[in-house]
């Protein structure tokens, strides 16, 4: 209530939810109301306290529903959507230099056909619950307005290697491009411009420092593939000596601001150096297994204060970026390799998806949890389905029972992005119109290919 008695106004109330905070006290209102004013979180408590005291534009009615933080997708390599099952079951090396960097090499430099892939890539994000991704790849500073018109939140950030890649000559030049870009997007209210290096195998050690420098420049996220699997261990110790982890510390990159991805092999110095930097970590658990790398010691992360995120990859080695089968598959896989049913518990798991994934990417002062201030992202699933009931604990179904497709309304910067499941800027066909047009010249490629 104003000071006259008279209810506040606010631009969106939810009423009469289960809502799941995720703040410091992991509150959880059985029946709670969040008001949203503009692009924020106005208020969040119980329904009987919200209701009286705030008017809305809109009221959206949140009972037999939860309420909680949009997922955030600490990694993703978006635009690789076009090459969705475009090569499978095969070992890392050869999946990457023998099919991806080829088909990189034919499609990726064509702008028209990334954002073909970035728009389904980000309508399968939107739908499925996911409102912030952390996004690596190429012509991130064009592929910003394809994220911007979609109403999504994104960090992007271009992917630096030695040598030339499909948006410029590499190296120095990426660098450039890089820096011009952050500098285009740097009041953005949605979309961030970061900094990557691809890997320790594919850039050299003076050119990771330069993109970490850059990166400290523009007090951005500085992100890159580290210690993936067995392979990339042996050829950097074959290298340099010492382990990827132990190479990027003697190179003085790892801090709070930089997200090490993957880190499936790992040994107790490495965990402790992550640590003891306070680096965050992307876990991709579901592309990990199909690749055959391995169950990285999340468990041994946590327990050392490590900030862990959930990251889906791309699709070209997932091959879905749906953000709730890769916390349950990532729950059960750790639970199996520990041997403990109590490993990485349901709540764990949702934490990861949200607030310590915001952690792991700086944004835990805007997002991941719903709290007065922070930015109204957030989303709502129906539990009036037969695999919701019955209900008793809001982690366990969440992380068990639920499935992306139980997600009603997706909400991003205080606007309705996702309502009744029906996307509210995007046109489906569309998009799938465009990818197809991709797909089939994607196909023509790999039939001559094997052809000779």
């Amino acid at each position: 209530m104003t000071s006259s008695g008279q209810p506040k106004n606010a631009d969106i109330l939810i009423h009469d939810a289960m809502v799941l905070t995720m703040d410091e006290e992991r509150r959880f209102f059985e029946n709670g109301s969040v008001a949203v004013s503009g692009d924020e979180i106005l208020d969040v408590g119980p329904a009987e306290e919200l209701e009286g005291n705030y008017q809305a534009r809109r009221t959206i009615d949140g009972r037999n529903k939860i309420l909680m933080p949009g997922l955030v997708n600490v990694h993703t390599h978006a635009p690789m959507n076009i090459y969705r099952g475009a090569a499978d079951d095969l070992p890392l090396r050869e999946w990457l230099y023998d099919h991806i960097f080829p088909l990189e090499a034919a499609f990726s430099s064509k702008l028209e056909n990334l954002k073909a892939g970035l728009r389904l890539a980000i309508a399968e994000m939107l739908l499925s619950g996911t409102t912030m991704f952390k996004d690596m790849y190429f012509f991130t500073d064009e592929l910003a307005a394809v994220v911007a018109e979609t109403g999504m939140r994104a960090m992007l950030s271009e992917a630096v290697f030695d040598n030339a890649t499909p948006s410029n000559g590499g190296g120095d030049k990426t660098l450039d491009y890089i820096d011009a870009t952050i500098r285009n997007w740097q009041q953005h209210p949605l979309v961030r411009q970061g900094v990557a290096a691809h890997a320790a195998y594919t850039v050299s050690p003076e050119l990771i420092v330069k993109a970490k420098d850059l990166a400290r420049k523009h007090d951005t996220m500085f992100s890159i593939h580290l210690s993936e699997n067995q392979w990339e261990v042996d050829t950097i110790r074959a290298m340099y000596g010492v382990t990827p982890v132990k190479h990027l510390e003697n190179l003085g990159v790892l801090d709070r601001q930089t997200l090490a991805i993957h880190c499936v092999i790992l040994s107790d110095e490495d965990i402790a150096i992550l640590a003891n930097t306070h680096t965050g970590v992307a876990h991709s658990p579901q592309c990990n297994m199909k690749l055959a790398n391995g169950a990285a010691p999340v468990p041994d992360l946590l327990k050392k204060g490590v900030h862990v995120g959930v990251g889906t990859d791309g699709v070209a080695s997932n091959n879905d970026l749906d953000m709730f089968d890769e916390i349950r598959s990532m729950s059960l896989l750790h639970k199996l390799t520990s041997n403990s049913t109590t490993v990485l518990n349901a709540r764990e798991a949702i934490e990861m998806a949200t607030i310590t994934g915001a952690k792991a990417i700086g944004y835990d002062d805007r997002i991941g949890s719903l709290e007065k201030g922070k930015k109204a992202d957030m989303i709502m699933l129906n539990l009036d389905k037969p695999h919701s009931k019955p209900f008793y604990n809001v982690y366990s179904s969440l992380v068990y029972s639920l499935r992306s497709s139980d997600v009603e309304t997706v909400i991003v910067n205080g606007e309705v992005l996702v309502d009744q499941r029906q996307l509210q800027r995007m046109d489906l066909s569309a998009v799938y119109e465009d990818i197809e047009r991709v797909a089939q010249e994607i196909s023509a490629f790999q039939r001559r290919k094997q052809a000779r």
